[in-house]
């Protein structure tokens, strides 16, 4: 297909897609913070790493941009005061890197950037909602395909997104995000699961992730934000 068919595909964003968009630029403005416990199980042909995580993170705008490492566990033990400050580099590295960033497809700045359409077979809906399926003809990581639910109040409930393009080593797998009311009127991240697998030849491994949302909060700036960051 042409780039220029696409973008006449593109343009006709559907309407429930638009308000689902207004709605999360509404639920992420400004600076917000939140509890996030992680845990991860990375596998190479010689190892396994299992890790416990809980981060205090800072989002502008509905992009994550720093995070403070509370507390570390590493295969069952504490970690050391040295893999904590490591693990808190890598953090707040990888949430300063705007290229990181995953370009939702119902992020009202990059609803150009897909084609949508329905997804009748999707499992799990309750009455009145809808599920439609996406992709994108931009091959990074920062694009992808899949589908995503939005409730009857056109409210994005549930993603599931795997990248075009995926980070050296992976080669398959996705991730899927869960949101749900954290106050009165406000949704947001509650949950993001995750599972890569890849290698290099005959030597494979795998990432399996889920994190868990809490304790959001609205702040001024995000100074304010990292000032409130809970005690470890």
């Amino acid at each position: 297909m042409s780039l220029l068919l696409w973008a006449a595909l593109a343009a006709t964003v559907p309407a429930p897609v638009q308000r689902a968009a207004d709605l999360q630029r509404a639920d992420a403005r400004g600076v917000v913070a939140y509890l996030a416990e992680v845990e991860s199980t990375f596998k190479t042909p010689v190892s396994t790493t299992h890790t416990r995580a809980r981060r205090w993170v800072v989002s502008v705008d509905g992009d994550p941009r720093r995070a403070v490492t509370l507390a570390l566990v590493l295969n069952g033990r504490a970690a050391t005061e040295a893999e904590r400050a490591k693990a808190q580099a890598e953090a707040e590295a990888g949430y300063a890197d705007a290229k990181r960033q995953l370009f939702t497809p119902y992020d009202r700045r990059h609803l150009a950037d897909y084609r949508y359409g329905p997804a009748p077979a999707e499992p799990g809906l309750a009455p009145g909602e809808q599920a439609f399926a996406f992709d994108s003809p931009l091959m990074d990581e920062r694009h992808g395909h899949g589908t995503f639910v939005l409730t009857r109040d056109f409210t994005v409930r549930r993603l599931a997104f795997s990248p075009n393009r995926y980070p050296a080593p992976a080669s398959a797998g996705g991730l899927v995000l869960t949101r749900g009311p954290v106050a009165k009127g406000w949704w947001s991240l509650l949950a993001l699961s995750a599972a890569y697998t890849g290698g290099i030849g005959p030597l494979t491994g795998g990432l399996d992730l889920l994190q868990r949302c809490s304790r959001h909060q609205r702040f001024a700036s995000v100074e304010a934000a990292l000032a409130a960051a809970p005690r470890p």
